[in-house]
């Protein structure tokens, strides 16, 4: 099972993801907020002021307390952790010092953004998501829930929480589409038709380090069409690319992922995906038209090149990464695996699926977690004795998002 917690790279700093549904819905289902500006809204911009605090001086804004952003964002020298917690990509206080960064403002009026909670074997992960219907469909960054055996979504402006169902996700582009259970009368966000431009000022509204509430980051947009090399798990770990992105001058941390970037509107240009770690901070954003783009394929049933829908298929065996093996070392296998029933067990180096090599843990996940469950697939493997075996094995279904 992934824990990711992605690392963004270019060549002169390092930038980690900050810290995205559910069964296809049927035709006629609610699409995304994206009408006019609420008559709500509308007053308050009159009174100079929006949702989220846009408009209204930070001074003004109560709530966060000196002691609370110190819990948050710990003092002066410490590690920040990750969005999955027990583990520490951002570097000692050394590499960056928490000091300096901008801790944001303490958001009470938040309609449609929500904070995420996932529970994994391997711990629990935090990040933030975005109402798109009123019946409960979520957006949020796919390395969010990546991994975990269950999602809780708390509503930030009423306290409610719900159990989420991963409905379909794009491992590539990081986005995911959750469905709350139970769910009606939400508040929605507001998604902006127009895209962000070159100095635009921008508000990421999120998590922050899993604080428990929302706080917003004020910045200017500082890049447009960017590009990033993101690799999971360490720093040399293997990479995928990000492009077209939203780059900004704001502070994100740990815990932003999945939340919003917006206009100065109040309306959302861009999932909140990345921030540089060292030196000064960058953020990223994936516009929110391609996030929706891959929104639009899920509701649609599209599953095609790297968008999935459902769970995923599940070879039912637990890998692990021996740096003197090549290939995935099976580490437990439950008595009723079908990959026992076809003779692999404990112990076996897993080299090859359908003729494709396999080199570690986490490439044998990917590849079997890009398959339906039900599917039929070649798996090569080595024994204890240094024999080269082959039997087909039927995917079950992952337990894991």
């Amino acid at each position: 099972m992934s824990t990711r917690s992605f690392f963004a790279r270019r060549k002169r700093s390092i930038a980690v993801v900050a810290g995205a549904v559910a069964v296809v819905a049927a035709a006629g289902a609610a699409t995304m907020a994206s009408g006019p500006m609420s008559a709500a809204q509308q007053s308050l911009r009159a009174q100079g002021t929006l949702p989220y605090g846009i408009g209204q001086d930070s001074q003004d804004i109560a709530g966060v307390q000196e002691s609370q952003e110190l819990e948050a964002y710990g003092t002066p020298g410490q590690s920040l952790p990750s969005d999955r917690r027990g583990r520490q990509p951002w570097g000692t206080g050394s590499e960056r010092v928490t000091s300096n960064l901008d801790r944001g403002v303490r958001v009470s009026d938040a309609p449609g953004v929500v904070l995420i909670n996932t529970e994994a074997t391997s711990g629990e992960g935090m990040g933030t998501g975005m109402v798109l219907t009123a019946d409960g469909q979520v957006l949020t960054n796919y390395h969010v829930v990546d991994g975990s055996e269950s999602v809780k979504v708390t509503v930030a402006d009423t306290g409610n929480t719900y159990t989420a169902k991963v409905v379909g996700a794009d491992s590539a582009r990081d986005v995911a589409l959750l469905q709350l259970s139970g769910a009606k009368n939400l508040s929605t966000v507001t998604v902006s038709q127009a895209a962000a431009k070159l100095g635009d000022t921008v508000y990421a509204v999120g998590n922050g380090n899993g604080q428990g509430f929302l706080t917003r980051l004020q910045g200017k947009v500082t890049g447009i069409n960017e590009a990033i090399d993101v690799s999971e798990g360490t720093t040399f770990g293997p990479s995928s690319r990000l492009t077209d992105l939203i780059k900004t001058d704001a502070d994100v941390v740990q815990g932003y992922s999945g939340g919003p970037l917006l206009n100065s509107s109040g309306e959302v240009v861009g999932l909140t995906t990345a921030a540089s770690a060292g030196g000064d901070v960058d953020g990223y954003a994936t516009p929110i038209s391609e996030a929706m783009g891959v929104v639009s394929k899920i509701r649609a049933g599209e599953e095609s090149g790297t968008v999935r829908i459902g769970p995923k298929g599940a070879l039912g065996v637990q890998v692990g990464t021996d740096p003197s093996a090549e290939g995935a070392v099976i580490v437990a296998i439950p008595g009723d695996s079908a990959a026992g029933a076809a003779g692999l067990s404990r112990g076996d180096i897993i080299t090859a699926i359908d003729g494709k090599e396999i080199s570690s843990a986490s490439e044998l996940a990917s590849l079997v977690g890009s398959k339906e469950p039900g599917t039929r697939v070649t798996v090569t493997w080595q024994n204890s004795a240094g024999t080269s075996k082959r039997a087909t094995v039927t995917l079950g279904t992952s337990t894991v998002n």
